[in-house]
């Protein structure tokens, strides 16, 4: 309790103080209502919030008039203002009416203060002349009482930046409605969830609110399709919707130039369609956020009339490629600009000169421009007030001094990340005076991945502030250096490590020897393996993949929301106490495929940590055991990725509740299950690998019905799907085939992979990072193993080979796949004819339908298929003349073994009509007769081919264990990079 307060309440009470009457002297009453409201907080002054304690002057005076952040009507002495933002204020506020009687209150402003989670005073709809309230910052939380759309006379309201505030659906529209006076409205990360499409969602009713001068709907979680009649509002200055992933709109062809708008903020929302060329004449327009939008076509010309420009980001749309000279106008008209993100608009033409005119320009992002050549030092040097520079995945060149960057005296962010011809050079002698020779800002950031660094920099030893550092995929041995991990143990949240040579932490780091039942033990019990600590205390992402790591398995810090690990050679079980440590950071990403990790996996990866796991990654170990479940209501899980491992068991059924999983490989284990028809139900699932393990049975729906009973929703989603390697049994799910609808149409011929974004916030420097994860898999191709270190979107793939399916193809249901690109059917006993509806296949690339029973000839139609690049049809019992035309006259003898009844070219067996020069070549004896090699072979006159382009991939033989191993013990991956997740970062 506030002892100054209750100091006064007592003097109050018994008449020390003077009471004097004057004439705004406050009403008893409203006092006494203050000093109740007031008694349970108390005083906590912080220098970061900067807050100033407002009570203390309370004691001075008996008139409350006179007190500070109280403000009286001079003519009634009644209380209309009450302003105790930033008043060090702690604690839960009472709700009772009784404190809240200021029946003339105006004006109540309590932001920034810690009010302890407490909930929106109910009480508040009782001031009923309230024309501004301002409860931002402050902890309040859980639902905003429906009474607060009865403030009809409110004009400004501000409930921003709370802790899980929400406010239901129907209590935003009623607010809407009511509140027609409203100028200014901040409900920034106000949870509404609301449907802007919706007659009764409240978008409609916005453009109502003609007065509307500022309106702030940002992280609200809203959705559906923004009226754009919202950019008509008259009056409206600031309009920020941004962290909205689900809003779509488009802007509108006609802004008008008597529009005062001066900050357009849509910023990682669904706005799509092209950026009008009647932007330019919202003249005041001094802000504009179009950063993760859906954005495309061309820029317009008329971006060059926005003279007031400080804030301009483009950066992650789907705009074409520009050349420099078009963003000319920015260095000679916007001479205020101190922010500028072009990142991932490809740029073409000589990076400019102009930019050294923007004397003002303190971010500057250009991530993934396609820009190349040399370093375009004298444009960056000459930028004296760079503070952020991210320039990351281009493509230019040269060696650099890295003092050149330290002479810039503000520059705490730098990001070259990526770009693979250039190399930093260090040349430090007397680290101790990097610091105070410059008298410069020490780095937050540093991202130099693949830089071409031979050794950790020296300079980091002084470098203590550091929240991200990124040294990836350079050419960095031995040991991370302990005066490296201790300079900023307690800084650095983001670490990124991976693709080097690193083999472990240097200096006396903690180890925890930890027993079988997870709990830790005398440091002494030398007979238990140790488990070494993570030395960084605050780590949120840890990138330690790709490396030549030792020993059990780290320990990561209880805040670690994003490990990989993955790509190393660890070893033993994974700890009970990571389970413990994991529940508590509620990780998204945990990945730590390709060791020699082994035993059982810990219940918890799935009852648990399903929850807050977006992916899970332990392919290619030695676990054994079966896979953890339940997977419980309200799982994340998106990528599941369980392959080339041990495991047994049966297929948790429990799966069906991770209703977003997009990614399932449970691939070359020892599960011996039925086929898991339930996972049916998943309405996300596009990859389904289930090859190498025990299933068996039909392939039929849930409790044995007949096929034709099967879900019309089933698998609707599904793009790759590979059976191959098992024992299923009975006659091809024909049904299965009709609900693949992804795979009856086709994706835009664009360059898209199937990917989860994923990322974390960084606090200390309020930047959020993001990571795309291409989704990787490998496909068996006539023997061979492909992987694809990125899938395309237009990828479709079905193999079913290898088992014992019979019957007939399904014609009609095969046939209507008409985005097929693979169909593997090979090595089973199917019987009767090559369906001519495979001609339909237009984008198929690969078809195998070897060892099986098929009869009839080779239809004509095959001829069709322009994109066809492998055709082996060996070991059946196929008669008649092959197909000539197109891409038949690629294909080899091996494509035909088998089947004595065939005839004509490339065979020398003659048909009726003809004959053939070509030597028979026979049936293969072992089926494999076409072999990848280690470049692409591609076949075929059409372009776009997706089976035969893998984007960084590698062929080996089955045996894919031992090609990884040998690889990584021989050539130790010489000039290698990770390929597989690209990060960027991005300042809100």
């Amino acid at each position: 309790m506030l002892a100054t307060i209750l100091v006064l309440s007592v003097a109050l009470w018994f008449g020390v103080i003077s009471t004097a009457t004057a004439y705004n002297l406050c009403h008893e009453e409203e006092r006494s209502s203050l000093l109740k409201f007031t008694q349970d907080f108390t005083i906590k002054s912080d220098v970061e919030t900067r807050c100033r304690n407002k009570l203390q002057s309370w004691m001075a005076s008996f008139n409350c008039c006179d007190w500070d952040g109280v403000d009286c009507d001079e003519s009634s002495g009644h209380i209309i203002g009450l302003d105790l933002s930033s008043s060090c204020l702690h604690g839960s506020i009472n709700s009772s009416s009784t404190h809240f009687h200021l029946p003339q209150l105006r004006r109540l402003n309590l932001a920034n203060n810690n009010f302890n989670h407490s909930p929106v005073p109910s009480a508040v709809a009782r001031l009923t002349h309230l024309e501004s309230l301002n409860l931002s910052s402050a902890s309040f939380s859980a639902r905003i009482p429906p009474s607060i759309s009865q403030l009809s006379k409110i004009v400004v309201l501000d409930l921003s930046d709370n802790d899980n505030l929400v406010l239901g659906k129907y209590a935003f529209v009623d607010l809407i409605r009511n509140s027609t006076r409203l100028q200014h409205l901040n409900l920034g990360s106000v949870n509404m969830s609301v449907d802007m499409s919706s007659t009764h969602g409240g978008g409609h009713d916005l453009v109502n609110l003609t007065s509307l001068e500022f309106l702030n709907l940002s992280n609200c979680g809203l959705y559906g399709e923004l009226p754009s009649t919202i950019f008509h509002l008259p009056n409206l200055q600031l309009l920020s919707l941004g962290l909205n992933l689900g809003l779509k709109g488009q802007l509108v062809e006609d802004f008008n130039s008597t529009s005062p708008l001066q900050s357009l903020d849509l910023h990682y929302t669904n706005f799509s369609g092209t950026v009008p060329t009647s932007i330019g004449n919202l003249a005041s327009l001094s802000a504009v956020n179009l950063w993760h939008c859906a954005f495309h076509g061309t820029l317009p010309v008329s971006l060059g009339n926005l003279t007031n420009l400080a804030f301009l980001s483009l950066s992650k749309n789907n705009f074409e490629p520009h050349d420099f000279s078009f963003f000319s106008w920015i260095g000679k008209r916007t001479t205020n600009l101190y922010y500028l993100g072009l990142s991932y608009i490809p740029l073409v033409g000589d990076f400019p000169t102009y930019l050294a005119n923007l004397t003002n320009l303190s971010h500057l992002y250009m991530h993934e421009c396609h820009i190349s050549g040399q370093f375009p030092s004298t444009s960056i040097f000459a930028l004296r007030h760079l503070q952020q520079l991210g320039l990351s995945s281009n493509n230019l060149t040269g060696a650099l001094d890295f003092n050149d960057f330290l002479d810039l005296q503000s520059l705490d962010a730098l990001s070259l990340t990526g770009n693979l011809n250039i190399s930093l050079l260090f040349f430090f002698n007397d680290t101790s005076s990097i610091t105070t020779t410059h008298h410069r800002k020490k780095f937050i950031a540093l991202d130099l991945g693949s830089c071409n660094i031979g050794r950790f920099p020296e300079m980091l030893r002084h470098e203590n502030e550091l929240v991200s550092l990124d040294l990836s995929n350079n050419n960095i041995h031995g040991e991370i250096p302990e005066w490296l991990w201790s300079a900023n143990q307690d800084s650095l949240e983001y670490i990124d490590l991976s693709g080097n040579f690193l083999t472990g932490f240097e200096g006396p780091t903690v180890s925890i020897i930890t027993g079988s039942s997870g709990s830790t033990s005398d440091i002494n019990a030398s007979s238990r393996p140790s488990s070494l600590v993570v030395p960084w205390t605050k780590a949120k992402i840890l990138r330690l993949g790709s490396n030549l790591l030792q020993g059990n398995l780290p320990i990561p810090p209880p805040s670690i929301q994003h490990l990989d690990l993955s790509n190393n050679e660890l070893e033993g079980e994974i700890w009970p106490d990571i389970c413990s440590i994991f529940i508590t950071s509620h990780p998204s990403y945990l990945d730590l495929s390709h060791n020699n990790l082994s035993g059982r996996l810990l219940p918890c990866l799935g009852s648990q940590l399903s929850a807050s796991l977006e992916l899970l990654k332990l392919d290619g170990n030695k676990f054994t055991g079966e896979i953890p479940q339940p997977y419980l209501a309200g799982c994340n899980l998106k990528v599941l990725v369980l392959g080339d491992n041990l495991l047994a068991g049966e297929v948790p059924k429990s799966l069906a509740n991770c209703t977003r999983l997009e990614f399932l490989i449970l691939g070359n284990n020892q599960i011996n299950d039925t086929f898991p028809y339930y996972l049916g139900a998943l309405p996300q699932l596009q990859v389904l690998i289930l090859r190498g393990n025990l299933f068996h049975g039909a392939i039929i729906p849930a409790g044995g019905k007949s096929r034709s009973n099967t879900s019309t929703h089933d698998f609707a989603r599904m793009q790759i799907i590979d059976l191959s390697s098992n024992y299923f049994t009975g006659q091809l799910p024909s049904n299965y085939f009709l609900n693949w609808d992804a795979m009856k149409g086709f994706e835009a011929e664009t360059l898209a992979y199937l990917q989860l974004q994923t990322g974390a916030f960084l606090s200390s420097a309020a930047w959020y990072l993001y990571f795309n994860f291409w989704y990787t898999m490998t496909l068996t191709n006539k023997g061979t193993v492909t992987t694809y270190a990125k899938i395309m979107h237009k990828l479709v793939a079905v193999d079913l080979s290898d088992n014992r399916f019979q019957g007939e193809i399904p014609a009609a249901a095969v046939g209507n796949l008409a985005g097929l690109r693979l169909l593997n059917l090979s090595n089973n006993l199917l019987t009767g004819p090559i369906p001519p509806s495979l001609g339909r296949l237009s984008r198929l690339e690969s078809l195998d339908v070897t060892r099986n029973k098929l009869d009839g000839s080779i239809p004509q139609e095959l001829t069709q298929l322009n994109f066809l690049a492998v055709f082996n049809v060996s070991c059946n019992q196929l008669v008649g003349a092959i197909p000539r035309g197109n891409q038949f006259g690629t294909f080899l003898n091996d494509s035909y073994g088998g089947n004595v009844g065939l005839c004509g070219t490339p065979l020398s067996r003659m048909c009726a009509n003809g004959s053939s020069e070509t030597e028979d070549a026979g049936g293969s004896p072992t089926g494999y007769g076409f072999e990848f090699g280690w470049e692409p072979v591609l076949m075929g006159y059409g372009s776009g081919t997706v089976v035969g382009i893998v984007i960084g991939y590698v062929v080996v033989s089955r045996n894919y264990h031992w090609f990884l191993r040998t690889l990584r013990v021989g050539g130790r991956r010489k000039g290698r990079r990770s390929v597989r997740t690209f990060v960027s970062r991005y300042r809100h």
